[in-house]
Formats: C-alpha cells, structure tokens, sequence
C-alpha cells in the first residue's frame, strides 16, 4: 500500500517552530529553512485552490509557459517517478555521480544528526523506524576514511 502523501493540510507553525504530520500520525519537525522552501510549495500549490483541506503538497504540473516560466499545477499529487526523475536531474546537474534516491537522503540526514551528537533513539523516532537496527542501516559514519587512516598506508615496501 503507497502511503498518503503530503497535504497542504499537514503543514503547522506556531511560535517560530514548524512541523508536519505525515503518514500515520508521525509528526516531524523541521527546520526553519527547510520550512521554507515548503511553504514555497504550499503557496504555490494553494494558487487558484479556495480549499486548503485536502490539497496536494507537491503537485503535477499542467503546463509551463514558453520554456522555464512559471509553472501553472494541476492540482493532482505528483507521481513518484517524476519527483525521482526531478532529483536525479538536480543532482546530476549538481555534478553528483553517484545514484540517488530517497534513502540516500534519509542517510545523510541521520548520519549528519548521529555527527552532531544525536542519540540513536532520537534518530529512530525521527526516521519512524520500529527499531533501531533499522535505523544503524543509514547511519554512514563509519564509511568515511580520514586523511590519518590514508597516511597509514606504507608505500615504501
């Protein structure tokens, strides 16, 4: 079963913070810059919408004027193959090489939270995982090699 996506509905700010409530009740702050460029998506999606029920988040678009004008949405959910063939297009525009995918990201936002002194348990609960085994899947810390464990390397025989 695909889960439900974001609605305009599922967005909420109070007093300088703000969250979204995603699947199953999860809620999930964000950050203030992050909440930014969501509300760039919400403002868009509400553009000709009186309704702010149940109102997609992130929207197919119906046309764009005359090459990379303005986009005018359709109002329907856009579907998961374009927005991964959008952030492959970005990153591949970005000079990134290597394939990316929603994990990818799920990846780096838990290692940079465990690098900053995030516990485990915290990152499982922001990740909505079950357990924390699945939650050490994305934890990428140990993948980086250092210039002290390169200079280790003997190549004089």
């Amino acid at each position: 079963m695909e889960r439900p996506a974001l609605e305009v509905a599922d967005i909420f700010r109070d007093f300088g913070s703000a969250w979204l409530e995603a699947n199953r009740g999860h809620v999930s702050h964000a950050q203030l810059k992050v909440m930014s460029a969501i509300e760039a998506c919400r403002t868009a999606a509400l553009g000709g919408y009186v309704a702010q029920g149940r109102v997609p988040l992130f929207q197919a678009v119906r046309y764009r004027a005359y090459g990379r004008g303005v986009a005018v949405l359709n109002g329907e959910r856009l579907h998961r193959a374009n927005a991964w063939a959008m952030v492959r297009r970005r990153a591949k525009a970005a000079g990134i090489t290597t394939e990316v995918c929603n994990h990818t990201f799920r990846g780096t936002g838990i290692t940079a939270y465990l690098e900053n002194g995030g516990t485990l348990e915290k990152a499982r609960q922001m990740a909505a995982h079950a357990s924390t085994r699945t939650t050490q899947l994305y934890d990428r810390r140990e993948d980086r090699v250092t210039l002290d464990e390169v200079v280790k390397i003997n190549i004089r025989g």
